[in-house]
């Protein structure tokens, strides 16, 4: 295996495991979503509540980023497996 492919599996398995660690949080039942919108110019920001958006809301949002975790996961498994 040359060099450069040794150090790119490498970096592709640091970010795997990275991604997995994410993930494992991110199930946990006592892992909870917080949204905030920020005004960079004027750094003001305000917290988003699950009373405001409700249960549904927040628990389709952590569906998603759950998701989009397990896809990126499933993206670096396929490029480590072209390796």
């Amino acid at each position: 295996m040359k060099k450069e492919v040794l150090m790119k599996a490498i970096e592709l398995k640091k970010e795997l495991d990275y991604k997995r660690r994410v993930l494992k949080f991110g199930n946990s039942v006592y892992t909870s979503i917080k949204i905030y919108f920020e005004d960079d110019l004027i750094h003001e920001n305000a917290r988003i509540t699950d009373d405001i958006l409700g249960d549904d809301v927040i628990k389709e949002l952590k569906a998603k980023v759950i998701a989009n975790i397990e896809k990126n996961i499933s993206d670096l498994l396929e490029e480590l497996e072209k390796l």
